[in-house]
C-alpha cells in the first residue's frame, strides 16, 4: 500500500492547500489553531455544551465546565471565531510509536499505512452557528486540510455518522468505512479512513463550477 506521507512540494499538496484556503475563506469568519491556555480552555467548554446536549461521554478528564482526555495536551486544536466567540472546534492528532489514536482504540483497529495516518475529530458547532450550508464545518475542514498537508501527511482518519459520510461524499470526497457502527460518545459512529490524494478528482469535479482554486498543472 502506498505511504500516506504527501512528497512536499507536488502539486497535489499544492491543490489540497489552495482547496483548503478557499473552504476557510468561504466562512467569514477567523478560522485558525487555537493559541495560548484561555483559547483552549474555550475550546474545552464548547466541547463540554456537547457533551451535555448531545449525550457525549465525558472525558478521562472532564470537569464541571471543560470536556478534556489524554489526547488533548499533543492535539492541533483548531478553533473558528466570529469576534470573541467560538463558533466550532475540532483537532488534529498526529500519529506516535506505539500510542493508539482515538478511533482505533474505540473499533479495535489499525489505520494503514501505520503511522501515516492522522486523526481528525471533536468536531462541534456552536448551536448558533449550525446551518444548512455547514459553513463552520467546511471551514474547520479547510484548516484541518492545512495543517495535515503541511505536516507531509495526506490519509486521515476519524469517526463520524452516517450523515457527515454522505455530506463528504456529496463533494467528492472518498470515504472508506473500517468497521461496523458502534456507539462512541453517545452516538453510533463509523470509523472512516480518507486518502485527500484519491479524493482530489473527485473534489475537483464538484467543487470547481463553484469557483474553487485549481492549479493548472494539477495532475488529476
Amino acid at each position: 500500500m502506498a505511504s500516506g506521507r504527501a512528497e512536499s512540494g507536488s502539486s497535489y499538496d499544492a491543490t489540497l492547500m489552495a482547496l483548503g484556503q478557499w473552504f476557510i475563506e468561504r466562512t467569514g469568519l477567523r478560522v485558525r489553531v487555537a493559541s495560548g491556555p484561555a483559547e483552549l480552555q474555550a475550546v474545552q467548554q464548547l466541547r463540554r455544551h456537547q457533551v451535555d446536549t448531545a449525550g457525549w461521554e465525558p472525558g478521562s478528564r472532564s470537569t464541571a465546565a471543560e470536556e478534556a482526555d489524554d489526547y488533548d495536551h499533543d492535539a492541533v486544536h483548531l478553533a473558528a471565531w466570529d469576534g470573541t466567540e467560538l463558533a466550532g472546534t475540532a483537532r488534529v492528532l498526529l500519529p506516535a510509536p506505539g500510542v493508539l489514536l482515538p478511533t482505533e482504540a474505540a473499533f479495535d483497529l489499525r489505520f494503514e499505512p501505520a503511522g501515516a495516518v492522522v486523526e481528525c475529530g471533536r468536531w462541534v458547532v456552536s448551536d448558533g452557528y449550525r446551518d444548512g450550508d455547514h459553513r463552520v464545518s467546511m471551514g474547520l475542514s479547510g484548516l484541518a486540510c492545512l495543517e495535515v498537508v503541511s505536516r507531509g501527511y495526506s490519509v486521515w482518519g476519524g469517526m463520524t455518522t452516517p450523515p457527515i459520510i454522505e455530506l463528504w461524499r456529496g463533494i467528492g470526497v472518498q470515504m472508506e468505512t473500517l468497521a461496523p457502527p458502534r456507539t462512541v460518545l453517545g452516538e453510533q459512529r463509523l470509523a472512516v479512513r480518507c486518502d485527500l490524494r484519491a479524493s482530489l478528482p473527485g473534489m475537483i469535479s464538484v467543487l470547481g463550477p463553484l469557483g474553487a482554486p485549481v492549479p493548472p498543472d494539477t495532475p488529476v
